[in-house]
């Protein structure tokens, strides 16, 4: 008979394991994506009250939006990477969304696109 704490205590272990190499391998890989509706883009994101949104760095607020895109406009079709994601009730400041939805912030040329998940095809990775 086995222990049931044994039991736990391993799979917390491998848990842990594998959440490390996902973000690992989320470091080292780049997954893109290609709009497919625009009416998913959180244009004005960067624009929110500081605290609401965290972004992982100030560049990229800063190109993260309309105030930042000068004239362009994002359209069906264009592509990038992935480079930071927003999750609703995420457990870090850092990572929570201020909506229900999942945000990724897409990077295409210079440009950060704020972009809810349904707004997006999977195009595969990059390594």
């Amino acid at each position: 008979m086995h222990d049931e704490s044994d039991y736990y205590s391993k799979n917390a272990v491998i848990y842990k394991q594998l959440r490390i190499l996902h973000k690992l391998v989320s470091f080292f890989v780049l997954f893109s994506y290609k709009i497919i509706d625009t009416a998913q883009i959180h244009d004005n994101i960067n624009s929110v009250r500081r605290g609401e949104v965290f972004w992982p760095n100030e560049e990229w607020r800063s190109l993260g939006g309309l105030s930042g895109w000068n004239g362009w406009s994002p359209s069906v079709g264009d592509e990038g990477t992935v480079v930071h994601r927003w999750i609703p009730s995420h457990r870090d400041p850092n990572r929570r969304s201020n909506t229900d939805k999942t945000i990724f912030l897409v990077q295409i040329d210079d440009k950060y696109v704020p972009v809810a998940e349904a707004g997006l095809a999977f195009l595969g990775v990059e390594v």
